[in-house]
């Protein structure tokens, strides 16, 4: 790493040399301020004559090839942009990660864009197209450029070429940079193995819902069949009382607020996201119940349940609760009401357009089928077992992305 302490903005407390404050060993020199309109120039080439068809249409955003089959005539082509491998198109939407928009890299070869995104070449062939689509996209560094070279559209940013010419890009020598680039793509391909590893372990979940809640796979030993019950009948239900994100405080009593049934869904909840002072009529866990959103955006989105474990938790407005009876496994029946058949009476009784509803009068309708007490933990313990595993990828993969931006701010200049 480097032998230099640097301030943040690529230089060095003593004013030497433009750096970043973290460097492979045995990297010590400056790294070179060009203007941009020295390394990449705006490409106005054409797809006239048509060289490229929809199959090489490109969506900037992603950067992957989106072929567009019966909605762009002949005509309507010739007036895409071609990119080239290397080019960068600016995408100028903004958002939280990038509020003056972005440069996003060709790293898939030869296409076309709308003519709506600008295109720039580079004038020469850089040592690392993984270093520059790594650098440009950087919003740590580009962001200060993209402020003084855009103006405000709307719900976007628009590059005014001129000014964008005289922005000044800090690049290091092409060793460097070769290993710079590497380093980011392994990371992203360790990123990508873990994300995959995460959707192989939901959809083996999925999988499993499905099985053994149609019974077609069951634990050695079991065989007596299910017992049909509806759950107005061996259910007792509530509602949860008036709390809303307004009633939140950074301390006092857990609550638990129906929003964290979509942003941090769980089977089995064993702690709450947020705290509030509690009100004389509040409505708190007995450690046995099972929770159900009054509302949502999908019918497949309200359908879902989960296990509430620790008791002393509000409910907060906006959740059904199912007090199930002692021989009923409370996450056994969270598991059957968001994967096995009951989930799909449940959205079929979920009501509304923009926003769909569901009562606990509805939900009492549902039937659902009933195995003994101990087919019931057997498949409780091993959903929650696969929760855990996929709880530990879900954050093995933050931390990946959470290393991959602290290594974004610290080697680029």
């Amino acid at each position: 790493m480097s032998d230099y302490t640097t301030d943040g903005k690529g230089q060095n407390t003593m004013g030497k040399k433009l750096q970043p404050k973290l460097r492979f060993r045995g990297f010590t020199d400056a790294w070179e301020q060009r203007p941009f309109g020295k390394v990449y120039t705006r490409c106005t080439e054409k797809n006239n004559p048509i060289r490229f068809g929809v199959d090489k249409i490109i969506t900037v955003a992603s950067m992957q090839y989106a072929p567009r089959h019966g909605c762009t005539n002949n005509e309507y082509l010739l007036t895409y942009n071609v990119m080239k491998l290397g080019d960068i198109a600016f995408e100028g939407h903004r958002n939280k990660r990038f509020p003056f928009g972005r440069f996003v890299e060709n790293m898939i070869g030869e296409g076309i864009v709308s003519h709506v995104f600008s295109v720039y070449r580079p004038i020469v062939k850089q040592s690392s197209l993984l270093f520059l689509k790594y650098y440009i996209n950087n919003d740590y560094v580009i962001r200060n450029m993209l402020r003084k070279s855009t103006i405000a559209a709307t719900m976007m940013r628009t590059l005014v070429d001129a000014d964008l010419m005289r922005q000044t890009l800090t690049l290091p020598s092409g060793r460097e940079q070769e290993k710079i680039g590497k380093l980011f793509v392994d990371i992203d391909n360790l990123i990508d193995a873990e994300k995959r590893k995460l959707n192989l372990l939901k959809d083996k979940k999925t999988a499993l819902l499905r099985q053994i809640f149609d019974q077609k796979a069951r634990f050695k030993g079991y065989t007596d069949p299910w017992e049909p019950r509806r759950l107005g009948e061996i259910c007792s239900f509530k509602k949860g009382q008036g709390y809303s994100k307004k009633d939140t405080c950074d301390s006092g009593t857990p609550l638990l607020l129906y929003g964290q049934m979509y942003t941090n869904y769980a089977t089995a909840v064993t702690s709450a996201d947020a705290y509030t002072t509690p009100h004389p009529h509040s409505v708190y866990s007995t450690g046995k119940e099972v929770i159900v959103p009054s509302s949502g955006e999908t019918q497949e989105d309200i359908a879902v349940a989960s296990a509430v474990l620790e008791p002393g938790i509000i409910y907060g407005g906006d959740i059904n609760i199912l007090t199930p009876p002692d021989y009923l496994n409370p996450v056994f029946l969270a598991l059957t009401i968001s994967g096995g058949p009951a989930h799909r009476r449940l959205a079929e009784r979920a009501q509304g357009k923009t926003i769909v509803h569901l009562r606990n009068l509805d939900i009492a309708q549902v039937d659902i089928a009933l195995p003994e007490e101990s087919e019931q933990v057997r498949i409780a313990e091993l959903f929650m077992g696969l929760d855990n595993l996929i709880d530990a990828e879900s954050r093995k993969i933050d931390l990946l992305e959470l290393k991959k931006k602290a290594l974004l701010q610290q080697m680029f200049v």
